[in-house]
């Protein structure tokens, strides 16, 4: 697991709720739309990221981890990730970009016994693969604001 606090600076996490919000209904709680194949996507972030997890751009090439799905889940005030664990078609690295809220990420057993409980602030990244992945579920009890999850996972 790895987790890089303030990943994107307060300027970019603006331009990209300016774009984010431009593509959401806010008929929803809880919205997501699927970006893997969108041209508009802000290509900037995706290279940063994918840098981010790579030694140089020769091993991004050859990398095993292939981030070639991009959803973007909206979150209103008052809501909550219910304990889940994706689905496994999406291979086995999922990172997500929180932004404009702070959060508790929650991973527990199958059986809700708790393992750990990290803060995410705004504008940082998570990544977590193998068993946190697979074996727990990951969650967030409580988002007292807008929030925005960017999230990467192979496909």
């Amino acid at each position: 697991m790895e987790i890089v606090n303030n990943f994107i600076t307060e300027e970019e996490e603006q331009e990209l709720k300016i774009f984010f919000d431009s593509k959401f209904s806010n008929i929803s709680n809880i919205e997501n739309l699927d970006f893997t194949n969108d041209e508009h996507m802000p290509v900037e972030l995706l290279n940063k990221i994918l840098l981010h997890f790579s030694e140089s751009k020769e091993d991004l090439k050859n990398s095993k981890i292939k981030l070639n799905n991009i959803q973007v889940n909206k979150y209103k005030p008052h809501t909550n990730v219910s304990p889940h664990i994706d689905d496994p078609k999406y291979g086995n690295t999922i990172v997500i970009l929180n932004m404009l809220e702070d959060i508790k990420f929650n991973f527990r057993k199958i059986n809700g016994e708790l393992i750990k409980s990290i803060p995410i602030t705004r504008r940082s990244i998570i990544k977590f693969s193998d068993k946190y992945r697979n074996n727990y579920t990951h969650s967030i009890p409580n988002i007292n604001g807008d929030r925005y999850a960017i999230i990467f996972r192979e496909k």
